[in-house]
């Protein structure tokens, strides 16, 4: 989704807005907005028969202001950007809060569904998230993750599951746990580069208690519309979610974690093809560094692995998902 204030201008005066329909199909009546300011604002008009929830009940939104308002036919819920710092989330949140109102049966539901997004925003936002776009070895690195998610999980999960078993945007060491009870480690690497990966922390390749997992995909140049691109390659993950609208937020949630807002124009340039797939089982003498190996005084590591070093641990990718 492009900007979709680009083409509004600010409102002439206090209190009043310049709109413009989010969708001509959506069933109910959504406007991006801006104020008079120029504050890109979401506007949603309600008949003047719909009761608006206590002020209390209503989030506070880390750079957001959320207005209600009766201006006779209608109410208005108004939410609104208050630091342009945050404009890239802002727009990742009010697209979320339209999809979610797009799966809203009756008219009575949209305040609701609105609110308890927020109120999941909220939670979001709480935390420090730098806005910006992510440097190119972070898009590998989520796109090794979503096509595990996507091509691999989502095949035999319930898509519930599966989002809630991406957990790398929790702060855990590993990328997935999965509900049979394995833990799982995604990498993803170029095929011109050294048949090597970079291991973050002594914890990454760590795991006490659980069957942990190495997948490692290796990525080729693809031709636009034959492959993917990061971008494409969300837009696929959320149409699969779109008739879920709790699983659908909790992947934007996730994927804003991640530090992916959508821009089309710069993640959506290169395109890519799946050339290899590796999978290892991490246990015994598998080659890694681990907490209780470092030396004392040692707190935080990253080194690098050889792959070819990792054939003798090399499993299939039904033992990963079993």
């Amino acid at each position: 989704m492009g900007n979709p204030w680009k083409d509004l201008k600010p409102s002439g005066g206090e209190g009043q807005s310049n709109v413009l329909r989010v969708d001509a199909r959506h069933p109910w009546d959504l406007y991006w907005a801006l104020g008079p300011g120029g504050q890109p604002q979401l506007a949603c008009r309600l008949p003047e028969n719909i009761a608006f929830p206590n002020p209390d009940e209503i989030p506070r939104v880390k750079a957001v202001e959320i207005r209600l308002a009766h201006l006779h036919p209608w109410r208005w819920c108004v939410v609104e950007l208050q630091d342009r710092a945050f404009e890239d989330i802002f727009q990742a949140l009010c697209g979320a809060l339209v999809e979610a109102a797009r799966m809203v049966p009756s008219i009575e539901g949209v305040m609701h569904v609105m609110v308890r997004h927020l109120a999941r925003w909220q939670r979001m936002l709480s935390r420090t998230i730098a806005p910006g776009k992510m440097k190119f070895q972070e898009q590998i690195g989520l796109i090794g993750e979503l096509v595990f998610l996507y091509n691999h999980i989502m095949e035999i999960i319930p898509i519930r599951e599966s989002v809630a078993s991406w957990v790398a945007s929790q702060n855990h060491p590993q990328d997935f746990m999965l509900p049979g009870g394995s833990v799982v480690e995604v990498k993803c690497r170029q095929a011109t580069a050294a048949d090597i990966i970079h291991i973050s922390s002594q914890w990454q390749l760590h795991q006490e208690a659980l069957p942990l997992f190495l997948t490692v995909f290796t990525l080729a140049a693809g031709d636009r519309g034959q492959g993917f691109s990061l971008h494409s390659l969300v837009q696929d993950i959320r149409a699969r979610l779109e008739k879920d609208i709790v699983v659908l937020d909790d992947l934007e949630v996730a994927l804003v974690h991640r530090g992916y807002i959508d821009t089309p124009e710069e993640y959506d340039q290169r395109w890519w093809a799946i050339c290899g797939i590796r999978c290892f089982s991490v246990d015994g003498n598998f080659p890694r560094l681990e907490p209780s190996s470092l030396p004392a005084g040692i707190i935080e590591v990253g080194y690098t692995i050889s792959l070819p070093d990792c054939e003798p641990w090399s499993v299939g990718m039904e033992i990963v998902l079993t």
